[in-house]
């Protein structure tokens, strides 16, 4: 009996410190290390929403010898906010209708600079570049005029007038259009800002910026891998989030397959509860909001894109924090993490350094 009291007792105590441990276990120790999979890193192609087009535009120009095509959505020019937290949300949001043709040659002015500086690499690299830009001719958060001005940018850096596509939609809000998904296009700006446009903006940029890409397909067979961010960027304070995702087509395993990544938007990484700032539209709003999670791998369609193209799809993401200063889980587009003048925009950057180590685990040998 004595016996059976200790054993017992030593299961509790057992149970008790395995709790105990898992408690003080970094989160990142959870999930999937990055695997080396012999992708490509010398055909990528990347796109975001808002903060994440912003930061789309500074991967693609500040590694253009590797990006080969940009899709910009409902965001603005490189350099836009010129390390500036005003410009970044007046001049580059939501007052973009004040941005002037003279203040744009101005950017490319200063990213000829950087590429003097080889912070970035040369210019002459976008000239044959694809880029698709999208915009809701309603939105409220980065007004229209950013897309015209993120065309004429391109334009003025050397690259062909018609290897840039504009897409504007008419009466749609600041959000991913999809065929099918999402908040109705007409409704105002509402989180998880993804709007059923009757638009597949992903299979829709995807076609623009490759030469031939087939259809979607209809269910995905590949593996949706959560893995560690942490080791790209270690105790670095730079407002990113401990796990990202990477979708890995089956084929991919195998055969090299070319690398997209997508930037989420504010408040949408995958621990954020979203909010509505404005909650101007009681009708379709939907408050209590729920964590992000996987609503945008999920439901953008790139992953059934990617399946039929042999593409790995990287989903970089961050959280919220104080320290940086990043309340609404933005990509860093005017400085908030590098504060040193424009560092934040080139292959210097805390947070475009930390994805291209990302892309070069991909890359590497399998």
């Amino acid at each position: 009996m004595k016996n059976k009291v200790l054993l017992s007792k030593i299961r509790i105590l057992l149970v008790f410190l395995l709790l105990v441990s898992m408690t003080f276990i970094p989160k990142s120790w959870i999930y999937q290390t990055l695997p080396a999979i012999g992708a490509d890193a010398d055909n990528i192609t990347v796109s975001g929403l808002s903060s994440g087009g912003f930061m789309a535009g500074q991967f693609h120009i500040a590694f253009s010898n590797q990006v080969s095509g940009a899709g910009i959505f409902s965001a603005g020019p490189y350099l836009c906010a010129m390390g500036n937290l005003g410009s970044a949300v007046s001049k580059c949001s939501s007052s973009a209708n004040s941005l002037t043709d003279s203040y744009i040659e101005e950017l490319v002015q200063e990213a000829r600079k950087l590429e003097a500086q080889s912070k970035i690499d040369s210019i002459s690299n976008l000239h044959n570049d694809k880029v698709f830009i999208y915009h809701g001719d309603k939105d409220p958060t980065v007004k229209v005029e950013a897309a015209n001005k993120t065309q004429l940018w391109y334009q003025l850096a050397g690259v062909k007038k018609e290897n840039i596509g504009l897409k504007i939609i008419k009466d749609a809000g600041h959000a991913f259009p999809t065929n099918g998904a999402g908040n109705k296009c007409e409704v105002d700006t509402e989180p998880p800002w993804i709007s059923d446009c009757k638009y597949n903006g992903a299979q829709e940029m995807m076609t623009y910026l490759f030469k031939s890409i087939k259809p979607a397909a209809d269910n995905v067979t590949g593996e949706l891998i959560e893995f560690n961010q942490t080791e790209f960027f270690g105790d670095e304070l730079n407002s990113m989030a401990e796990k990202g995702f990477v979708y890995i087509p089956n084929q991919c395993k195998t055969e090299k397959c070319r690398i997209h990544i997508f930037f989420h938007g504010c408040q949408q990484g995958y621990g954020v509860v979203p909010k509505d700032a404005k909650n101007d539209n009681p009708e379709h709003d939907n408050p209590p909001y729920k964590k992000i999670g996987r609503t945008l791998v999920d439901t953008l369609g790139f992953n059934r894109i990617a399946d039929s193209n042999n593409i790995v799809v990287l989903y970089p993401q961050l959280k919220k924090s104080t320290k940086p200063f990043n309340p609404r889980s933005c990509y860093d587009f005017w400085g908030y993490v590098d504060k040193e003048g424009l560092n934040y925009a080139t292959k210097n950057g805390a947070q475009l350094g930390a994805v291209m180590r990302m892309v070069q685990r991909l890359a590497g040998d399998n």
